[in-house]
């Protein structure tokens, strides 16, 4: 039994078989360094003048909760109130102003534990800002700092940056950059995929990092429309649905979890239905309900605590731009993941097994034999071995969403090649953890979407007998865009 290119499913170490499977796609990941994908500077430009001046606003927002007593301590300029602003100037970018206007003069976060800098001070980093406003009485002034830091970095890391990084390809038959002929000229952008940066055997990509652009967030949504199809053209995006949940089905053999995708339910639904007493799906609500659940069945395979599940959630709600319920607390967080174990009780079991193999071998591994070292279960400390716990729990389902995008990327490059061969043109784009885009002929885009389903959908077929060699079904999604942007 074999996968497409003969790769196969050893299920145990098998370093030459993932060794072929990461050589499959090498030519296809240089190509598309060299190709790029198109990028509209002017709209990158203007995105960022907007940033600078919602920067500008809200530095007058945190500024007007400093004391007035306390003015001098920011800077000479902010010694006096502005009369027409009604605040102060302050620095919203510096970490020294912040901590200063926290944690000495309003006094935040007097009862939580958070985390310090090397020299001792408390961080304003994200993850303490993230504890301070998952309270239910957060200041006020913490969402604000928030919203400042997500624009600032937006600004420098794409709206001022790529538009100095992308380069111009001009219209004609052969391109000087890259060799490829162009009806129009287009600016676009090279990133540069390296296929072992990650452990999990992910792809990444570095100068600049394209994956590091947030879709959870309305700006970050925003950012990700600055790229666009060439002239004649359209974008065919298609990835993987659910697809960590569908493979830890298939590794936990849950009939639990296998039950609903093999009837083509929605597992988010179920989960809601299950942990909140619900009958009804049509009761069922997208943000008091669905919202958790999916939170939840996401959140299980890296081996979320109490803790961490309500850090989430407080997030998820803010994202969604929803006051967290009064209910949600620590230890409801707590009971809603012991109620999801009740659910899917086969998952347990099999994330004791893998606690077995990386306890006894000190490794673990995924289907197609690659291996990931996890040290930190023979160390004294009991919290360094529930680190190495928790990554070998998540290894082998976040492991095989990769090697499975590797194999669609590699069966669509076949695919562009003969449709480039007919003479219709067709390349491969862009890999953003299991999303793929391709670049197509607008009068072809709805034939080649079809094909990437396809090959998506029967990427763990026997590629002799056609048997699913997965116990999970794979589904998959298609959008023709003009823009790349997320699913709503």
């Amino acid at each position: 039994m074999a996968l497409y290119g003969g790769i196969e499913l050893p299920n145990k170490p098998d370093l030459e078989n993932v060794r072929k499977l990461d050589l499959m796609i090498l030519g296809q990941l240089n190509r598309m360094s060299r190709y790029g994908i198109a990028v509209d500077v002017p709209y990158l430009q203007e995105l960022g003048s907007q940033f600078a001046v919602e920067m500008k606003e809200l530095q007058y927002s945190i500024a007007s909760y400093i004391p007035t007593d306390a003015l001098d301590r920011f800077s000479a300029a902010a010694a006096s109130v502005e009369e027409e602003e009604g605040s102060a100037q302050i620095n919203a970018g510096s970490a020294e102003q912040i901590r200063t206007l926290l944690f000495d003069l309003l006094d935040v976060g007097r009862d939580q534990k958070l985390k310090t800098t090397g020299t001792g001070a408390i961080s304003t980093g994200k993850k303490n800002l993230d504890t301070l406003r998952s309270v239910k009485d957060a200041h006020p002034v913490i969402p604000l700092i928030m919203q400042y830091r997500e624009r600032s970095k937006l600004k420098s890391a794409f709206c001022d940056a790529l538009p100095m990084k992308a380069r111009h390809h001009p219209a004609g038959a052969c391109c000087p950059v890259c060799e490829l002929p162009h009806v129009e000229s287009t600016n676009r952008l090279h990133t540069t995929f390296t296929t072992t940066r990650a452990i999990t055997g992910r792809l990444s990509s570095k100068q600049p990092n394209l994956q590091q652009i947030s879709v959870r967030t309305k700006l970050g949504r925003r950012i990700r429309a600055a790229f666009l199809a060439s002239p004649g053209t359209r974008l065919v995006s298609v990835d993987f649905s659910q697809m960590e949940l569908r493979d830890l089905a298939h590794l936990a053999n849950a009939r639990s979890m296998l039950s609903i995708y093999e009837a083509g339910g929605d597992i988010h639904k179920n989960t809601a239905m299950k942990s909140f007493g619900i009958t009804d799906p049509e009761q069922v609500d997208q943000y008091m309900h669905r919202l958790p659940a999916k939170t939840v069945n996401f959140a299980i395979t890296n081996g979320t605590t109490k803790k961490g599940l309500y850090a989430q959630l407080i997030g998820s709600y803010w994202l969604a731009g929803i006051k967290p319920p009064d209910w949600l607390t620590e230890d409801w967080c707590d009971d809603f993941i012991r109620s999801w174990h009740v659910t899917y009780d086969e998952v347990q079991p099999y994330f004791d097994i893998t606690y077995y193999r990386a306890r006894r071998y000190g490794f673990c591994w995924n289907p197609w034999g690659r291996v990931r070292y996890i040290p930190q279960v023979k160390s004294s400390l009991p919290w360094k071995v529930h680190e190495g716990l928790r990554e070998a729990q998540n290894f082998a389902v976040t492991s095989s969403n990769a090697e499975q995008t590797k194999l669609a990327m590699a069966e669509c490059e076949d695919f562009y090649t003969q449709m480039r061969e007919s003479g219709i043109w067709c390349e491969g784009l862009l890999s953003i953890h299991d999303q793929v885009i391709a670049e197509v002929e607008e009068d072809y885009a709805d034939l080649v979407g079809a094909e990437m389903v396809r090959i998506f959908e029967g990427v763990m077929d026997d590629r002799e007998t056609g048997e699913r060699l997965w116990r999970c079904p794979i589904k998959s999604d298609c959008e023709i865009l003009e823009r790349w942007k997320a699913k709503d």
